[in-house]
């Protein structure tokens, strides 16, 4: 018995109770899923749910008395040995040796399959992560997004999707430029330039490149900062790749920003823009109506001076894929509204900010527990310092704060399902 069916079971027996007429709930006050999970302590059985609580109040009765009319139905399913009622009213449940030894054959016997699904079967998804600049080591953070965005792809393809994992090489602008001075600052002995690449790395990057073409020295600037630019570009990205292979994430495209610009996609994306009313000229620059996607306000896609702005220079991968030269199904990256406004804006079908991946259920849960621990905390330092008003005030401001928070996150929530929905129809 799989936690699925086990759930599904329960669910059963909730329906069982109400049809015999003993629980007096109405069809959809009857949870359409039902969370089970492993106990803290294995003493405590195999699974536990907390189904009694969920029901007790709209029924009208104690979860206690929920529970015992749901562990009496369980009692009589195949597989499960023991129903135990723990607390308010959580159950405790626990399967049959001859249920757990089935359970394991059907993980060993479908290997590497077991628990993959086809709902987005056909869906062409492209997931972009990390996506560092070729200009020094990979750091902590960025191993925070190679498992992230690795995990994203991992549960996409569970689930049918047909996943390109992307690592768009910011190889384009000042920084690379200013990498190359630094660069050669170090090969002839003098210092980098303001805005420059300080580093321990960027000493040996100087003397690896010298070592392999000493004539390098031999020329002049420009020529010569450009030529550190290009091998020291050349032997930090493979460093970044090593290092990526060994930790266990690795990607089907590499994709370098200048092939973008020089592709045409970005024209091709402000095309699409135009096409479907979403920019506009106004005191001598292109601009995008990201307002009318839950920005605050609209912003600046090519500058009076003819100029990319800032913004196009961070999405403009997002603006390749969507413009026709890949796939985009899912935009995981940044979490900005201007980075969301331009992906939607072109057509994505989901926007998923990395930076906002969480449980939104669990989050909302555990935001209000904190919420009454400090204001019980600031209520008992308010008495015993015999000074309510300014901690009662603090305590007002911390709990506004954390609620507008927490509402913002369900509402974030309802977006992302209404978003899937929309996509699995």
């Amino acid at each position: 018995m799989t936690p699925d069916q086990l759930a599904a079971a329960i669910r059963h027996a909730v329906v069982q109770a109400v049809e015999d007429g003993v629980l007096d709930l109405e069809p959809h006050q009857v949870p359409d899923e039902v969370t089970v999970e492993r106990p803290r302590n294995p003493e405590h059985g195999d699974y536990a749910t907390n189904i009694a609580m969920q029901v007790a109040k709209p029924a009208g009765v104690s979860p206690r008395a929920v529970a015992e009319l749901v562990a009496v139905r369980l009692r009589d399913v195949g597989g499960i040995a023991e129903v135990d009622i723990a607390g308010p009213g959580f159950l405790n449940i626990t399967l049959d040796a001859a249920t757990l030894g089935e359970l394991a054959r059907s993980v060993v016997t479908a290997g590497e399959t077991y628990g993959r699904i086809d709902r987005y079967a056909g869906v062409k998804v492209n997931v972009e992560f990390i996506s560092a600049n070729p200009t020094g080591p990979l750091h902590l953070g960025h191993t925070r997004w190679a498992a992230v965005g690795d995990a994203i792809a991992r549960v996409l393809e569970a689930a049918g999707a047909e996943v390109a994992r992307e690592f768009y090489v910011n190889d384009r602008g000042v920084q690379m430029d200013k990498f190359g001075m630094s660069i050669e600052a170090r090969a002839i002995g003098t210092e980098p330039p303001e805005g420059g690449y300080q580093g321990a790395y960027v000493d040996e990057l100087a003397q690896q490149i010298v070592a392999a073409d000493p004539s390098i020295l031999d020329l002049d600037d420009p020529a010569r900062w450009e030529a550190f630019r290009e091998a020291g570009y050349a032997l930090q990205l493979q460093q970044q790749k090593d290092v990526l292979d060994h930790f266990n994430t690795h990607f089907d495209v590499w994709y370098s920003e200048r092939t973008l610009h020089s592709s045409g996609a970005v024209e091709r994306g402000f095309d699409k823009l135009r096409q479907k009313g979403h920019m506009f000229d106004a005191d001598g620059a292109v601009w995008l109506r990201t307002s009318d996607f839950d920005d605050d306000k609209d912003r600046v896609l090519v500058k009076a001076d003819g100029r990319l702005a800032r913004l196009v220079e961070a999405e403009a991968d997002i603006i390749r894929a969507l413009a026709g030269v890949g796939t985009l199904t899912v935009a995981a990256d940044a979490a900005k509204p201007p980075h969301a406004a331009v992906a939607v804006a072109l057509g994505a079908d989901i926007f998923i900010p990395l930076e906002g991946l969480v449980d939104f259920a669990h989050e909302r849960a555990r935001v209000e527990k904190e919420l009454a621990a400090v204001v019980m905390e600031m209520e008992r330092l308010a008495a015993k310092l015999g000074n309510p008003g300014f901690l009662a005030k603090a305590a007002a401001d911390i709990v506004e704060k954390d609620r507008a928070r927490a509402a913002a996150l369900a509402e974030q929530a309802a977006k992302l399902e209404g978003q899937f929905a929309e996509l699995s129809d």
